[in-house]
């Protein structure tokens, strides 16, 4: 079990409390490691460890001292990789444990039952990811394909309920943009889950300020967590709908990151990469006349609180 405070990271269990100083950021859904090549085309590759290093230590110019990696092995993510990003750039990374979605699922989830996904993936929390010597801290990213769970998805779901609600860990979801959120919710609390230790992921996608709220009314953290990845959302409305959500009061349950898993959105690619949420995301917070508590609540704080489990 995951003690609330604490944060396990591909080093061993570390207290969160020492790892902020002054506006520490944590970006909870980001991929420093992998491939979706087959998926995806070639761009979705991070497999560079020098590259990678070097986004790192950019973001963490920016303030960024801690990285969930939400990839498993869906995206292919290398443990042993995230421990070496770690290591070279001196921001604490924590890997992940559980299966993506359909279409990504390894072999043999299918003839798997409920039970013996879940032990499997407190099993990767309590000791270390398979085949590896890493241990994995989150339970992440959990999908759907469409609007609806497939009957793999929902079983997966349930597994990664079960095992966020015996580990203790952070679980963080994958719509497919922003839909089919309510019956994700629906699966976690069914399976078990705090959801007071789950992300509903990439809901900034969604620009229905209906569903952002439906989210944080049940429990979990609302996801914004695409930020400046255009291809899914402008920024523009992005912010459009935080403004909303803060004029609500709702500042509180919303958590910040880029889900960056393309090379070509790095810095080195001319991308704004890791460090987006300050050098793209608070500029148009600030020109909206956003006040610096609650940027500071979106930015520096509220990630904090999520893996605390406050």
């Amino acid at each position: 079990m995951i003690e609330r405070g604490w944060v396990r990271t591909v080093r061993g269990d570390v207290e969160l409390s020492t790892l902020r100083s002054g506006k520490s950021i944590a970006l909870v859904h980001e991929h420093l490691s992998c491939d979706l090549s087959l998926g995806f085309g070639p761009e979705y590759v991070l497999t560079d460890l020098g590259l990678v290093t070097s986004e790192v230590e950019i973001a963490a110019r920016h303030g960024v001292r801690l990285v969930v990696d939400v990839g498993n092995s869906g995206h292919l993510r290398e443990p042993a990789f995230l421990r070496d990003v770690a290591d070279a750039s001196g921001v604490a990374v924590v890997a992940s444990t559980g299966h993506y979605r359909e279409g990504f699922f390894p072999p043999g989830v299918e003839a798997k039952g409920v039970d013996e996904l879940a032990e499997e993936m407190v099993a990767e929390i309590e000791t270390v990811i398979a085949g590896t010597d890493v241990p994995a801290g989150a339970i992440a990213e959990i999908g759907f394909t469409g609007e609806a769970a497939t009957p793999l998805e929902a079983k997966v779901f349930l597994a990664a309920a079960r095992a966020q609600a015996e580990s203790g860990a952070p679980l963080l979801t994958h719509t497919a943009q922003g839909v089919g959120w309510a019956e994700q919710i629906d699966l976690l609390v069914k399976g078990g889950a705090d959801l007071g230790r789950v992300v509903i992921g990439h809901m900034d996608c969604l620009d229905d300020n209906s569903a952002h709220v439906g989210v944080i009314e049940s429990g979990a953290w609302l996801g914004f967590d695409r930020v400046n990845s255009l291809r899914y959302q402008s920024d523009d409305v992005r912010v459009a709908r935080l403004l909303d959500l803060l004029e609500a009061g709702l500042e509180d349950r919303i958590v910040i990151s880029t889900d960056t898993a393309m090379v070509t959105r790095l810095t080195a690619h001319g991308g704004a990469g890791y460090a987006a949420p300050v050098t793209e995301l608070v500029p148009r917070l600030e020109s909206a006349g956003v006040p610096a508590e609650s940027i500071d609540k979106l930015l520096y704080e509220n990630a904090w609180r999520f893996l605390a489990g406050e």
